[in-house]
């Protein structure tokens, strides 16, 4: 009887290790820059291969992970409750998936700046330099400009199919508008203004301005009467070689010549450049009107960085909360 009874507890007991064992079993799989799986995408296609029925991690060494267009994870990509897939960067390693492409050829001019030919057709709006944003050129430097009064008149555009667009003039102290005055024919079309009234924020790019009176001319949409821009708001101009005069900024010429002014400290041996090539990183893409979605996916300690947002040829109207965006 005590035999029997033995049998029965060891086989209990090597049941629940069993039952153990499985429950905690997972499968890992390694992504780093000179490995078999060397992206993003590669771990996620091997998974779609496998179909694992059990929990899924997918740890990142240290490096720096290339795409150049959002990676699209749909329903077959997702975990389960009892099997879910994470995404997560190695013990004491920071993996970078970038959405950006490392500028080198860097030579320093004779003012001191840093200068590199890109590729004309690379146009961009962001910048990173050994991990910390650049400073797109600006006038002032700090702060803001103030403007005096605006005007607006309502008219509509050439062309066979005519729509109404609203034209302003903003009136603004002439001493804050010197350095346009050193832009040449070829820049002045890439020249904005950033506008902050109230709660919102406008980009416009300038129609034109008259530096001796103290104009800029702008063109878009019409003005909420709420919210005008008016005396007092605040604004900067940027995006042009003249206002290139600050470690910390950079300039994009149209013919693809970075030019850059090196913070205290930064050495062209050393520089790490990224602008971006990809406005997305990842899409999450579900069809919840047929009940399908993206989920039991964990992404943790991966670091996101070098996208772009690139300013649309009308500007950026005001809107709530960014809502376009």
């Amino acid at each position: 009887m005590k035999r029997t009874h033995s049998f029965l507890f060891a086989v209990l007991i090597v049941g629940f290790a069993l039952t153990g064992s499985q429950a905690n079993a997972e499968l890992v799989l390694e992504v780093s820059p000179e490995g078999p799986l060397q992206s993003l995408a590669a771990a996620r296609d091997e998974i779609r291969q496998r179909q694992p029925k059990e929990p899924v991690r997918v740890v990142f060494k240290a490096g720096n992970y290339f795409i150049t267009e959002p990676l699209v994870f749909t329903p077959e990509d997702s975990g389960t409750a009892a099997a879910p897939v994470t995404y997560e960067a190695a013990r004491r390693s920071r993996p970078v998936i970038s959405g950006g492409k490392r500028i080198t050829g860097f030579k320093r001019e004779g003012d001191g700046t840093w200068t590199a030919n890109v590729d004309p057709d690379w146009q961009f709006e962001q910048l990173q330099v050994n991990g910390k944003r650049a400073e797109r050129a600006r006038e002032p430097d700090e702060f803001f400009f103030y403007l005096r009064n605006g005007r607006e008149t309502m008219g509509t555009t050439d062309g066979p199919k005519p729509r109404k667009i609203a034209r302003q003039t903003l009136y603004a102290d002439p001493a804050d508008l010197a350095s346009l005055e050193k832009v040449p024919e070829a820049e002045r079309e890439g020249v904005q203004a950033l506008f902050f009234h109230k709660w919102d924020n406008t980009r416009k790019f300038l129609d034109g301005f008259d530096v001796k009176t103290g104009k800029l001319f702008t063109s878009g949409r019409q003005m909420k009467h709420w919210n005008p821009l008016t005396r007092n708001t605040a604004y900067i101009l940027e995006n042009y070689r003249a206002a290139l005069d600050s470690p910390g900024e950079w300039y994009l010429a149209p013919e693809g010549k970075l030019h850059y002014v090196p913070r205290p400290g930064e050495t062209l041996e050393k520089a790490e450049v990224f602008a971006p090539v990809a406005e997305q990183l990842l899409l999450l893409k579900g069809d919840p009107a047929e009940g399908k979605f993206v989920e039991h996916l964990t992404f943790r300690g991966l670091s996101f960085q070098h996208t772009d947002w690139r300013t649309p040829p009308q500007g950026f109207e005001p809107s709530q909360a960014a809502s376009p965006i």
